[in-house]
């Protein structure tokens, strides 16, 4: 009897320790991780989060830890964070569960910031829990709006010049028009862009096109053309200056002239 009394210490000695080696390797794991981490339990109190959490809202752990989740998300949010919480609570279901959702988190100095959001819900004996990995998008959204602006900036110069302006793929399929090659040729865009100009103008003047447009691919370089184009009134001369286009590889995939 003795000695089934210490073999069963024994056991759950080393069970004790192996938990607590499997907890502290977990904890490392998550505190090295460099998107942020935070878990709250079912009434949305923050119950641990990671290093990657304390630094993007500015929180120590003692500051945040027992706070509820509105504390770093707008006030805007906490109206539908709590609804959230008590429909997933009373039926177990949730629209964001399991998704990525872009939203705002709110900094401790009241800064907004955009965040990409990744849900997840578990339950223990006692209690159900959930985990949001948090990443700032900040510099992602910058870039998307620097990449907005220049394309409108684009649209704007190349829509607004009497220039007829276009690009092909190096299959010949139209891949960009401007207005202006829309108003001398009185076409939409959806019959020109994804087509050929052997779908689009007469075999003669397509064949022209196409074997000026494949010389400039082969020399790969800018070559000036006169060329004839079909208007309402009949063939107009137009002097073309075509280029290629390069991938990231540095191989030109398309003509724009």
């Amino acid at each position: 009897r003795a000695i089934g009394v210490k073999e069963l210490a024994v056991k759950v000695e080393q069970a004790e320790y192996l938990l607590g080696q499997s907890e502290e390797r977990f904890r490392s794991l998550v505190d090295s991780a460099s998107d942020a981490i935070v878990v709250a339990d079912g009434r949305g109190f923050i119950v641990s989060w990671n290093r990657s959490a304390s630094t993007l809202f500015g929180y120590a752990d003692e500051e945040a830890i027992g706070q509820p989740l509105t504390l770093l998300m707008p006030a805007r949010y906490h109206q539908a964070h709590e609804q959230g919480l008590a429909h997933m609570e009373s039926t177990g279901k949730s629209r964001v569960m399991g998704s990525v959702i872009e939203v705002h988190g709110l900094k401790k100095d009241g800064t907004e910031f955009p965040i990409e959001l990744s849900l997840a819900t578990w339950k223990s004996a006692k209690s159900s829990y959930y985990s949001g990995i948090i990443r700032d998008i900040s510099e992602r959204k910058k870039a998307d709006d620097a990449l907005r602006r220049h394309e409108q900036l684009l649209h704007a110069v190349v829509n607004n010049t009497t220039a007829v302006i276009y690009v092909k793929y190096s299959d010949g399929r139209y891949l960009l028009i401007n207005h202006r090659f829309e108003q001398l040729f009185h076409l939409a865009t959806d019959q020109i862009i994804g087509h050929t100009d052997h779908e689009i103008f007469p075999k003669d003047i397509a064949d022209a096109f196409r074997a000026n447009d494949v010389t400039v691919l082969e020399r790969n370089t800018v070559l000036e053309y006169e060329e004839y184009a079909p208007h309402s009134d009949g063939l107009h001369t137009y002097i073309s200056v075509k280029f290629p286009l390069y991938d990231q590889a540095g191989k030109p995939y398309a003509m724009c002239g």
